[in-house]
């Protein structure tokens, strides 16, 4: 089989990277496979943990040592990856036994094929395996665009295909993943695995409540927009959710006047979702 790069970006991550690592580790593939730690100026043990395994386990750090965010850190492994299938995954994810095998195998049997991807397990803050996290069996750019149901540590691509297309934008704090999985699937198709193959953690501080993780949402739909020929409507929606997004944000930070217009523009591009959503909304409100 293919040779596999496994990316791991870490930025203290000493709490989980052993799991990860051995997790990656313990993978049965009968093709080399090499995992990059790509420290993102951690200050805790994770470079002295990476540094503690096998020989297929080596970090990489930014020359001047400083913390530059996901995508810098997920660029920097990719440069010096050897290997023609690249694979994701985060420190404080965790791979289930056959993930890696069954990815790279429907590669192998779909050459025209750029990437593919599973489905996962949530995994909560204590270490319990939660709920089902599904990725669409038939992703479409549209599909793609209106929920960024992909996660980086269920996902395997092509190293050429970064060629074509580029790494990921380092200008984006967050949603870089989701760019990126777009920029793939708007040129050739990706295939589903009907496989649960990676746990995904989840912590207290959630962030769909981030106010920037919207706004780099909206920039993400922008660039899509600008590049691909989606259909108008999906556009819309796409936004609507943002908007309503970015209204939920700034209430909660008592800017109501910003809240209400953004709930507003929400309403203009989807009237009937985002008067559901208020609905709800209010409605949840009230029984508190």
């Amino acid at each position: 089989m293919l040779g596999v790069s496994v990316i791991v970006p870490c930025f203290n991550a000493e709490a989980y990277l052993r799991g990860c690592l051995q997790s990656a580790l313990a993978q049965t593939h009968d093709g080399h496979v090499e995992v990059i730690v790509a420290d993102d100026g951690s200050t805790d043990e994770s470079r002295q943990i990476a540094a503690s395994y096998s020989p297929r386990v080596r970090a990489v750090r930014h020359p001047d040592g400083g913390n530059h965010g996901v995508a810098a850190a997920r660029n920097l492994a990719l440069r010096s990856a050897q290997h023609p299938i690249t694979t994701f995954l985060d420190a404080d994810d965790e791979w289930l036994p056959g993930h890696l095998s069954s990815l790279v195998g429907a590669l192998e049997r779909r050459p025209a094929t750029s990437m593919a991807f599973d489905d996962g397990y949530y995994l909560s803050p204590t270490g319990n395996a939660g709920g089902e996290r599904r990725a669409p069996i038939d992703a479409t750019p549209e599909s793609l665009l209106l929920d960024c149901c992909l996660s980086p540590s269920g996902v395997a691509v092509r190293r050429e295909v970064f060629n074509r297309i580029g790494y990921f934008d380092e200008s984006l704090r967050y949603c870089e993943d989701h760019d990126l999985w777009l920029r793939i699937i708007e040129r050739s198709p990706a295939v589903h695995v009907p496989a649960f193959g990676y746990l995904y953690r989840q912590h207290p501080q959630q962030l769909t409540k981030s106010p920037v993780l919207w706004d780099c949402a909206e920039i993400v739909r922008q660039k899509a927009a600008a590049r691909y020929p989606y259909d108008g409507r999906t556009l819309r929606r796409r936004q609507a959710v943002i908007a309503y997004r970015q209204g939920a944000c700034a209430l909660a930070r008592r800017e109501y006047v910003r809240g209400a217009c953004h709930w507003a523009a929400a309403a203009a591009c989807d009237p009937l979702r985002t008067a559901g959503e208020l609905a709800r909304r209010l409605s949840g409100r009230r029984t508190r």
